[in-house]
């Protein structure tokens, strides 16, 4: 009988033990892998700020956390600012797929904000968040394009160029501006304002004004040109009135001008006489001159001027110029 006990002791024991041991396998197999230990020790300044938390995320290429730890550096809000540390992240960021920090990280190259400034690196993430719909990225290339810059001149040109073509240039302008971008709008307007295409220019400018991009001069500009075309320009020609014993001799202009518009043009007239070279010899300027829609009238006016300058070789140029 007090062996039996014994035995059964004995198994007991054992049995202890093994759900010991067994518990502490379990522990170990069990034990959370997804906080790694190799992650260094957070800064102190993320520390103080309580951003332990999304830092040690960032450490592990979380996208938001990279991106929140990119404002929080480049604000200055909570932690010191701090451009160039922010800019670390943000290139994380970009290379995880986002397309705001590609475009903030492109933007930072071109303006030289927390890194020297670098168009060759610019351009390369403007494209990476361009190609991902960014209308912001899509408008940047557009603006820096050599394909658009028609007069290198201008002095309002930006300084930086990327070697796109117009046609693509354009391209990525209107899928901007399809976007609701403002200053894509805006650009578009004025593109098509310069090449006389006033409708998309007027379409665009208005667009533009309504997302919070206001140009009232470039506008009315449109709507004079658009004005202006509905002018039909016809038979103008001179003849010779009176010739004087000084050497002069009165000469009188006209033309027949026809509104095709449907409502009532008003502006000037400007006649020109050209030489051969096409320099102007004489200008004559008749004012407030109304059109009725559909409508036409003939405009005329006299002229003295040596004779000399009048001859076979003559030519002829009118402008209208539209005005309410």
């Amino acid at each position: 009988m007090l062996l039996n006990s014994k035995i059964i002791s004995l198994v007991a024991l054992t049995g202890i033990i093994g759900v010991l041991v067994g518990g502490g396998v379990v522990r170990v197999c069990f034990k959370d892998s997804s906080t790694p230990t190799d992650i260094p020790q957070a800064p102190s300044e993320i520390i103080k700020a309580d951003l332990v938390s999304t830092w040690e995320l960032a450490q592990q290429n979380d996208l938001y956390s990279l991106e929140k730890l990119a404002d929080t550096y480049e604000t200055g809000e909570c932690v010191e600012q701090n451009l160039p540390r922010a800019l670390t992240y943000r290139k994380k960021a970009a290379n995880l797929g986002s397309a705001e920090s590609a475009y903030l990280v492109g933007y930072s190259y071109e303006r030289g904000i927390g890194i020297k400034k670098n168009g060759v690196k610019a351009e390369k993430y403007y494209w990476q968040a361009a190609k991902k719909g960014h209308p912001k990225a899509q408008y940047s290339l557009a603006l820096h394009s050599s394909g658009l810059d028609e007069d290198g001149n201008d002095p309002f040109s930006p300084s930086l160029k990327f070697n796109i073509s117009k046609e693509k240039a354009l391209s990525l302008l209107k899928k901007s501006a399809d976007q609701n971008y403002s200053l894509a709008e805006h650009m578009l307007a004025g593109f098509y304002s310069e090449q006389k295409k006033y409708d998309e220019a007027i379409l665009f400018y208005e667009k533009a004004a309504k997302h919070g991009k206001t140009d009232k001069w470039g506008l009315e500009k449109a709507k004079n040109g658009k004005m202006n075309q509905a002018i039909n320009i016809e038979n103008p020609s001179t003849e010779i009135l009176e010739e004087f014993d000084d050497g002069n001799i009165e000469y009188k202009w006209k033309v027949l001008l026809t509104n095709t518009a449907d409502t009532l043009w008003n502006g000037s007239v400007t006649f020109k006489l050209l030489d051969i070279n096409g320099k102007t010899i004489d200008e004559a300027v008749e004012f407030d001159i109304s059109i009725p829609a559909k409508g036409n009238i003939t405009v005329e006016g006299a002229r003295f001027i040596l004779k000399e300058k009048f001859d076979s070789k003559t030519k002829i140029n009118i402008n209208v110029e539209y005005s309410k």
